[in-house]
């Protein structure tokens, strides 16, 4: 039962991505926000950064990212631009 519940969680998230014409309505644009969970800095900081350079989200949210991480993801992303900001120290 438990697999059943997570499918309709993995359906809910991914569904208006998946269904969507992909238009946008006149005078609008669309806004492509990327969510990666880098488990603390345990994440594959080039992996992270090769789906950045494919997708080219305009907002790219790490929760989990402390500098060090985020530093080398950024260093992975040559040329691409994105300015980071974290409350730690």
């Amino acid at each position: 039962m438990a697999h059943r519940g997570s499918l309709v969680v993995v359906l809910a998230l991914t569904a208006p991505r998946e269904l969507s014409d992909g238009d946008s309505p006149p005078g609008t644009w669309q806004l492509t926000i990327m969510v990666a969970n880098v488990l603390g800095g345990g994440a594959d900081a080039g992996a992270v950064a090769t789906v950045i350079q494919e997708r080219k989200p305009d907002l790219v949210s790490l929760p989990e990212a402390q500098v060090d991480i985020r530093e080398e993801i950024n260093a992975h992303l040559k040329g691409l631009v994105y300015n980071g900001y974290t409350q730690q120290d």
